[in-house]
């Protein structure tokens, strides 16, 4: 890849930051398709979003993604967000358009783009889905999968406020949708797990080696698929006991890669190689073994 004085900027604002495999996603279909563009990830401390965002347009920088913790905080910073985005409540991709910065989320349909790509669950309609978490990430899945017609969504967070609020902003979209909070932690958590026909971890516990488990394990049945967002060459602990009990279990590797090609398509105008990404990003995972 050349850099020159005509080169297009796009990155990732996050923090942590230093794990993210989107720069080998984006610069491989930079490279593929012969665009002049770079893909870099910038450490951007929760304090520092609103100066940062502002130097996207003192800097001409095409877009970026946001990772955690900015998904929502970001939100104020912008001239503009697109209707997905404002229902969700969380930005993941930003544009700069005519010095205006708009947001966007592709969150929600690469989440459901890599659930019926890459599992079982090819119809959600009607099923029964336990979220961990309430987060950016959250609001993009309970949003993506009332979208698709489950029956029951279940949102557990240790804060129940935020899950509530969660919950009654995404049901006034969809109120055929039968949506529910409830306190991380508490033994009628375990009820909820051996209803679901979905378990989707939303946080990010499990991206710090030595994190523990938000749940019992043993509530895990067989039925069960078990969708953890956080994507790792080694598996977070909650990944690898989900496995142990022959669940159907993978990682947000295949979010990552589809939320990511959409964030393409917005920058560029283009399609990038769906293939030739997922080649490169599984052999930059092997060589990190």
């Amino acid at each position: 890849m050349m850099i020159n004085g005509k080169t297009k900027i796009t990155g990732v604002f996050g923090y942590p930051v230093e794990h993210t495999l989107s720069p080998i996603i984006h610069n491989t279909a930079f490279e593929y398709l012969g665009l002049n563009y770079v893909y870099l990830p910038f450490l951007i401390k929760p304090e520092d979003i609103k100066p940062a965002l502002s130097g996207i347009k003192t800097l001409g920088i095409c877009g970026v993604n946001l990772t955690i913790p900015h998904k929502e905080t970001c939100i104020p910073y912008l001239d503009s967000i697109d209707d997905d985005a404002g229902i969700i409540g969380a930005v993941n991709t930003v544009k700069l358009e005519k010095d205006k910065l708009r947001g966007f989320n592709t969150d929600a349909e690469g989440f459901i783009l890599s659930l019926k790509n890459e599992t079982s669950f090819k119809k959600p309609k009607g099923k029964t889905v336990f979220i961990l978490g309430a987060g950016g990430s959250a609001r993009a899945v309970v949003y993506a999968l009332a979208k698709e017609k489950c029956g029951r969504i279940i949102v557990a967070n240790r804060s129940i406020d935020r899950a509530e609020k969660l919950v009654q902003e995404i049901n006034k979209k969809f109120p055929g949708c039968k949506m529910e909070s409830v306190p991380l932690g508490e033994k009628s958590v375990e009820g909820y797990l051996q209803e679901s026909h979905l378990l989707v971890n939303t946080t990010s516990v499990g991206l710090k080696h030595g994190d523990g488990l938000l749940i019992n394990t043993n509530f895990l049945h067989k039925d069960l698929l078990f969708y953890d967002l956080i994507y790792s060459p080694f598996g977070t602990k909650l990944l690898i006991e989900a496995k142990k009990r022959k669940l159907e279990a993978i990682d947000g590797l295949g979010m990552l890669i589809y939320q990511a090609i959409l964030a393409f398509e917005i920058w560029t105008g283009k399609k990038p190689p769906v293939k030739i990404i997922q080649h490169a990003v599984k052999n930059f995972i092997k060589q990190k073994k």
